[in-house]
């Protein structure tokens, strides 16, 4: 948890550009984001799925061997196809399905997995071919007009995955991805609105579908470019590709760059809240506790509803800098509570850990260790321990209680000599505050 600044800020931008569309499209274009994605296919037939597939593999050749001459082997060499499919053998794949069409056809699974398996190997024209005849066969083909759709949208065609995209909606409204899709197309075709409408439509069939998360939950008034402030930036410069300079200027270390560009950001869209609280973010970084405390306050207003731990963690850090150790508690508890789900079970330590230190801070020395304890007892692998059980060393030298305070101190020297510079005193030196850790956008609701 201890984390270099750098990095938090780093990744904080990385969470800008998933804020910005569904994720991934930044980061790549357009093409490669759909290149990404995988093909929509029918379930697999339950006799491919018992075995590895290798083994599958083996017992339907012996079944295709020993069939009797006249036998039907549609379902057969289906099955077989779906192993090698498996097995990640496409060549082999296809082989099988075309011979499933010899024995049926108007076989139209077969031509929609060939689509499939031709879109994996690139060969659109051959994806497109398979699934306009799958379509002739069956003009309600769900899975061929999803498909189709996802080959036109890797081809930059975005309207005419649009098209496809609802066709698949409008004959089966509950896939959440086929939404998922359409909103991807709709941004790349510049329509944000959209976007945002098939997003949350995701999300009202599966509130844990993170993914959608991303680009919901408020509105996005866009500036006409020839408006923004001469100086303040260039108007032909995109928002992802001002994003992505923010992230630069970061990785450079000019803070001042990266205040400018997510300045820029804001002008172009005033209600951008993870823009807003990216910016926070390099303010506290830069010490400037006011300014930092500003946008936190005006990222959190925006868009509180769909805010993890993440925001509150990061503002009660910065009114615990300020003092106003009240303050911090209030926001303090609400990072608690949105980090701790159903069960109770606690998805990131962080706010416990901060929490306590506040309550120490308030010399409610009690909470101060139950909250220390909390992290203790729910910690990851990964988050540093030897820092916690020193801090509620310290706690228990306030209270007087030397003992404990000795027992947390061996914790420390065996998880990491090096956090203790004075062995041989009662007394543990100060340890570095903990900086505020990455928002990863506005999505990731309930997840660590």
């Amino acid at each position: 948890m201890m984390r270099q600044r750098w990095a938090y800020i780093i990744a904080a931008l990385a969470g800008l550009i998933a804020f910005w569309a569904v994720p991934a499209l930044l980061a790549q274009d357009a093409e490669d984001f759909f290149d990404g994605i995988q093909p929509y296919s029918v379930p697999a037939p339950i006799a491919a799925d018992t075995n590895t597939p290798e083994e599958a593999i083996a017992i339907l050749t012996f079944a295709i061997r020993f069939a009797h001459p006249y036998e039907n082997l549609t379902i057969t060499y289906s099955d077989r196809a779906v192993a090698y499919t498996r097995a990640g053998d496409y060549e082999a794949a296809l082989d099988d399905w075309e011979r499933s069409l010899y024995f049926s056809p108007d076989y139209v699974r077969a031509l929609v997995e060939m689509g499939c398996l031709y879109f994996r190997l690139e060969a659109y024209d051959l994806a497109l071919e398979n699934l306009n005849h799958a379509l002739e066969l069956d003009s309600d083909s769900v899975e061929a007009y999803a498909n189709r759709g996802l080959v036109y949208a890797r081809l930059g065609q975005y309207e005419a995955a649009v098209e496809d995209f609802t066709a698949a909606i409008e004959r089966n409204p509950d896939l959440l991805n086929i939404f998922y899709l359409r909103g991807a197309a709709f941004f790349w075709l510049g329509d944000s609105r959209s976007a945002i409408d098939d997003q949350r439509q995701a999300i009202e069939l599966n509130p844990d579908f993170s993914l959608s998360y991303s680009i919901v939950g408020f509105e996005l008034p866009q500036v006409d470019p020839s408006e923004v402030e001469e100086g303040m930036c260039e108007p032909d410069y995109s928002i992802p590709q001002l994003t992505i300079r923010a992230q630069q200027s970061t990785e450079a270390g000019d803070f001042d760059a990266v205040v400018d560009t997510l300045t820029c950001i804001l002008v172009r869209q005033p209600n951008h809240p993870t823009a807003q609280i990216d910016r926070g973010k390099v303010y506290y970084n830069m010490g400037l506790l006011e300014e930092a405390l500003a946008d936190y306050n005006a990222g959190i207003e925006l868009n509180d509803n769909n805010l993890d731990w993440r925001a509150y963690e990061d503002r009660a850090t910065i009114y615990r800098d300020m003092g106003e150790l009240e303050l911090a508690l209030e926001d303090a508890n609400q990072a608690v509570e949105r980090a701790t789900g159903s069960g109770q079970y606690i998805f990131d330590i962080g706010p416990y850990w901060l929490r306590a230190r506040i309550y120490g801070d308030m010399r409610n020395y009690e909470q101060a260790i139950t909250d220390f304890t909390v992290a203790i007892d729910n910690a990851f692998p990964e988050d540093n321990l030897a820092a916690i059980y020193g801090d509620r060393a310290l706690t228990y030298i306030n209270q007087l209680d030397y003992e404990s305070a000795l027992a947390d101190w061996q914790r420390v020297l065996e998880l990491d000599p090096t956090l203790i510079t004075h062995r041989r005193t009662q007394r543990l030196p100060q340890l570095t505050p903990v900086p505020l850790k990455m928002l990863f956008g506005i999505c990731k609701i309930g997840l660590a």
